[in-house]
């Protein structure tokens, strides 16, 4: 049986080893992918593959996209090749060498400009501390008044449930007169059942005769 390039590859690069505690040969082998010299396979050599659709909508949308970027970066492409081209032909003068003097005139312009600039950054970042500080603050504040809130709540139910439990342990009847209470309600047994007439009169119980 013959072997392809790409079978002999991965072969290739397969890890053969010999473990000597258990005798026997372990491979190791990795994903066998297509390399670059293998030719396109003849199931796919006529596939055509499918465009995808775009909706009108958005194929006008990515057109005004890319027409607004192409305008913005030949812009600015302009804008630094103006300004090359300008530092390019003022070193390019004559006779345009900075003395001592200009050079450190223009070194010390370029210190303030940073240290004003660091104290403008400095500025900021502390007013942007400031706020985020001050924000935190009021979060934990009212996580805190919640928390109160939630607990007052929480006392209030409980109290209330103690309250309807005590008045409702008061209907309860003790053990020392439990005897007592069955004997009551059998000798007066109690009839919940109850009729109504033609003209509205309600007769108690499931034996009472209208009169």
């Amino acid at each position: 049986m013959a072997l392809s390039r790409g079978c002999l590859s991965g072969l290739a690069r397969r890890d053969w080893w010999l473990d000597a505690g258990s005798r026997c040969l372990t491979v190791s082998a990795v994903s066998l992918h297509k390399t670059r010299w293998m030719p396109t396979a003849p199931s796919k050599v006529y596939r055509v593959p499918k465009r995808p659709e775009i909706p009108q909508e958005d194929r006008v949308e990515l057109k005004n996209l890319y027409n607004s970027y192409r305008t913005a970066m030949k812009s600015l492409n302009g804008y630094l090749r103006a300004d090359w081209q300008r530092r390019q032909s003022s070193r390019a003068q004559p006779g345009h060498v900075l003395s001592p003097e200009e050079e450190e005139a223009e070194h010390r312009q370029l210190m303030e400009f940073n240290r004003a600039e660091n104290a403008r950054m400095a500025a900021e970042r502390q007013a942007r501390l400031s706020a985020q500080a001050e924000a935190i603050r009021r979060k934990v504040e009212r996580l805190q008044q919640d928390a109160v809130e939630q607990q007052q709540r929480d006392h209030e139910s409980a109290v209330s449930l103690i309250r309807t439990q005590e008045e409702i342990s008061r209907l309860y009847i003790p053990r020392e007169k439990l005897e007592e209470a069955i004997e009551n309600a059998i000798n007066n047994e109690t009839d919940y059942n109850y009729a109504i007439d033609r003209e509205g009169r309600r007769c108690e119980g499931r034996l009472t005769r209208p009169s």
